[in-house]
């Protein structure tokens, strides 16, 4: 049996993941997404047995697959910069069709009922923070007060009704950072129109990581460092402390998953606690 390993290679978790694949008996076959744009060969064939993505693979032995979504080629990503830099439109297009083989890929490994982490119609659920999070407001999930807005008055009115407030991008998984006064000067307000920004309550407490496997919390992680955020701290400054989830924490936990649409194998839902083990 094989599981594809699809993300930038030197991702430490591919490692840990290709050594247990290994422990059980089986293949793990790397896919390292940094080979690409680049000369190294892709191709798909619908219908057939075999696919190439700098190696042939033979698809009828792959049983699972693990993909990092954020790392399939987008604009986001530094790596990709200067090429955008370079002739922005061509790079943009390159890039999308380099993309197409990996989702493609997906969707074929999906379509044959094989094991996919993270499914493809969850690539893209980073993106939509807004919903997910009129999804926790609707199972009364206890969360920070939040608005995604361009709007400066708007910001100013939040302001006032927090004592402390963090910002941070309205996709994906961006570092948050305090919100000061020089924030609020009328220069920096007026870039708001540049972008959408998502203003949040400060919320104290301990950074919790609480892992969902088929539907059962099976652990959690507090992380610790100097920082409010351990997203801000640097990696080797950040303590790891295994730790009990409260019952009622479960069960929001679960049921949140499952709502918001991370109806996987392996989810990973990010809270905060406080003293009174709220999330």
């Amino acid at each position: 049996m094989t599981v594809l390993l699809i993300g930038i290679g030197h991702a430490g978790e591919f490692d840990l993941l290709a050594e247990e694949i290994e422990k059980k008996g089986h293949d793990a076959v790397l896919i390292n997404v940094q080979n690409w744009p680049g000369g190294s060969p892709l191709s798909l064939e619908p219908g057939k047995e075999t696919a190439i993505f700098g190696e042939e693979i033979d698809l009828e032995t792959v049983r699972g697959a693990y993909i990092v979504p954020h790392h399939l080629l987008h604009p986001f990503e530094n790596r990709i910069r200067d090429r955008l830099l370079d002739d922005f439109d061509a790079g943009l297009n390159q890039i999308r069709e380099y993309r197409a083989m990996f989702e493609g890929l997906c969707g074929i490994l999906d379509s044959r009922s094989r094991n996919v982490i993270v499914p493809l119609q969850n690539h893209y659920l980073q993106d939509r923070k807004p919903y997910q999070l009129e999804v926790l407001a609707q199972l009364d999930v206890p969360t920070p007060e939040t608005v995604f807005t361009t709007d400066p008055s708007t910001v100013k009115e939040f302001v006032e009704d927090h004592t402390r407030v963090i910002y941070k991008p309205v996709t994906r998984g961006g570092k948050p950072y305090e919100l000061t006064e020089e924030d609020l000067t009328q220069e920096r307000l007026e870039h708001l129109e540049t972008a959408p920004v998502q203003f949040q309550a400060f919320a104290p407490g301990d950074d919790v990581r609480v892992f969902v496997v088929d539907g059962t919390v099976v652990g959690a992680v507090k992380y610790t460092s100097d920082s409010f955020s351990f997203k801000l701290a640097e990696s080797e400054n950040v303590q790891k402390e295994s730790i009990t989830v409260p019952t009622h924490i479960k069960k929001i936990v679960k049921e949140a998953t499952n709502e918001i649409g991370l109806t996987l194998p392996v989810s990973i839902f990010d809270s905060n606690r406080t003293v009174n083990s709220r999330c």
